[in-house]
This record gives C-alpha cells, structure tokens and sequence, in this order.
C-alpha cells in the first residue's frame, strides 16, 4: 500500500463492496480505486466505483469483500520527483542527448501547465511497478503543435507500450487529461494514421469528434466541455513560409521529443553523403511551433521548400534525392 505524498495521488488497491441498490434493492457488485490524497493536515480516502465517481466514504450498508493489490497507478510529473522517475521515452538511454534534452524542456514547460503523467504496472514482486505508457498535455496557449484551440488542453502525446495495449490503460491516461481539463472549452489532440502522432482510435471511442484535416495525414479531434465552445483548428500555413526553405534540405526539430536529435542526425547524414547541403532549424519556443511548417510542430524534414515528412523520412527522402539527380 502506498501513499501520495504532497498532493500526489496514489491508487492504492482494488476494493470489492457488495451494496443494495438504490432503485429495487438489489445486491450488486460495485469494483473501484481506493485512493489516499495526503497532505500535512489530513487524509482523505476516496472509494472510485467503475462509473469512475467516487465518495469521501462507503456507504453504511456496503460490505467489504475484499482487497487487491493495485495493478497500475499513475504518477504526475512534478519538480520534487520528476528526475527520481524520468520522463518516458528513451527511459534504456539516459545519456542520450535526446533524453537530456527532453527532461530539461520537460523541467521548463512544467511551469507552463504541462502535465507528464506516467503509466506505471505492476510486474510482479520481483519487478514491481515498471514504466508502461505515458500521456503529455498542456493548455492550448503554450502548445507544441500548430493549432489554434483557445481554452482547451491540448495532448502533445498519449503512448501504451508493449503487451500492456488492450487493458483499458490509453483511457485511463485519456481520463486524466479529461480530469484535469474540467472548466475549460475541452480536450483536443492531432493524430494520424502513420507514425508517431497517436491514432485517432481511441479518441473516437471517448467521444472525440473530428474537427480539423490538413494534408497529407493529419487529423484534429476534440472533445468540447462546455456548451458553444469553439471548434479548434489548425494554423494555416503562408505559401511564402515554405519559400524560405527552397533550396536543399532543411531539418526543424525541438526538444519536445527525445527522438528528433537522433532522427537529425540521420538526415545530416543522408544530406552530406548526397551532397546536398543541410540546415537545422531549431524550433526553442512554443510560438515557433505553433506557427510552423506543418501542424506537428516539433520534427520535419524539407527538401526544396517541401515537407517530406515528420519521421520516417530516410526512405522518401533517398527516393526525393534519386528523382532530383
């Protein structure tokens, strides 16, 4: 059993109650968290039922049956604990660039608002709980991506690794966002259908509506949480932006993903084997990418004014390359 300390949440176990119902007086069975919110005046349990609701206590009537050990709890990324427990991509190298550089732009936009709250499963005794998956948001004004979405929380990244997908974790790191989101316009996110953007799947299966495209595979679902809220939207992007990268390649990367050092890495590479020269752009604010080349608004490659792609792009661009000699 353990304890949120400070203000940090903590699911500490699954508790089973068998309670008559309200309406016909049958005996049900009710499954929950029992949770613990600590700080140094008080405590305060909390009983969450499967509806995701939850009371300060049982009611008189309910019988314990038993219980469990918790499966999974999730932590909230914050200045005391945030380098006890890393962020989550690139965990297996530490001294990375990359991950370097992620934790310390993890540390600064904290005090905009982002939420980095890990996904951690228990693996067994031996093992305990272990780094599973992970969701990032953070409100609409300081977001990573090229949207515009005023009073809404905007998620940079939601991730479920492993054999750990298709036990319900993506809608409980989707429910935090909700949670932590209530009072503003609502939740929304960009997807797409090939790498490293969250798929739209679950979004869909939570309510989210589709409210944006933009080529050539982007999406803009949202979840409105207040009646009129405005639709959000993606930023265009001026013709005469693009024309400043017209000649050879141009690489944008910030340190909002650990992966993009390595990926400009590769593409330096590919450049310089090819002859073609090369730039990287560095995007160091949240303006800069919001009022980028393409809605991603954190990696992108260029080849002559046009975007190649925002991951994989060792293929297309060898294949660009090709065509143009």
């Amino acid at each position: 059993m353990c304890l949120g300390l400070f203000g940090r949440k903590a699911c500490v176990g699954w508790i089973e109650f068998l309670c008559p119902h309200t309406q016909n007086d049958d005996v049900m069975v009710e499954f929950g968290w029992v949770e613990i919110l600590y700080n140094p005046h008080f405590l305060v349990w909390r009983f969450h039922t499967h509806e995701d609701k939850y009371m300060t206590k049982l009611p008189w009537n309910a019988v314990v049956c038993k219980v469990e050990e918790s499966q999974y709890k999730i932590v909230d990324l914050n200045n005391a604990n945030i380098d006890e427990y890393g962020t989550f991509c690139l965990q297996s190298k530490k001294n990375t660039k990359g991950y370097k550089e992620k934790l310390e732009w993890t540390k600064e936009r904290l005090k905009e608002g982002l939420h980095l709250k890990l996904l951690l499963v228990n693996e067994g005794a031996k093992r305990g709980f272990r780094a599973r998956g992970f969701i990032e948001y953070i409100p609409s004004e300081y977001a990573w991506r090229g949207i515009k979405a005023d009073g809404y929380m905007v998620i940079h990244c939601i991730w479920v690794i492993g054999k750990n997908k298709g036990h319900g974790y993506g809608t409980k790191l989707l429910q935090e966002c909700l949670d932590d989101a209530r009072g503003m316009n609502g939740v929304v996110v960009t997807t797409s259908d090939k790498t490293w953007l969250p798929k739209k799947d679950l979004f869909v299966k939570n309510g989210f509506e589709k409210v944006d495209s933009k080529s050539p595979s982007f999406e803009l679902y949202a979840k409105r949480l207040s009646d009129g809220a405005p639709l959000p939207k993606f930023n265009p992007v001026p013709r005469n932006r693009l024309q400043k990268y017209a000649e050879g390649i141009t690489i944008f990367k910030s340190n909002q993903c650990p992966y993009a050092d390595g990926y400009a890495n590769l593409v330096t590479e590919i450049a310089k084997q090819a002859g073609i020269p090369c730039r990287i752009e560095h995007i160091e604010c949240f303006k800069e990418a919001q009022n980028g080349v393409d809605p991603y608004g954190t990696f992108c490659v260029m080849l002559n004014g046009k975007v190649l792609g925002y991951r994989h792009v060792k293929k297309v661009l060898l294949d660009s390359i090709s065509k143009k000699q």
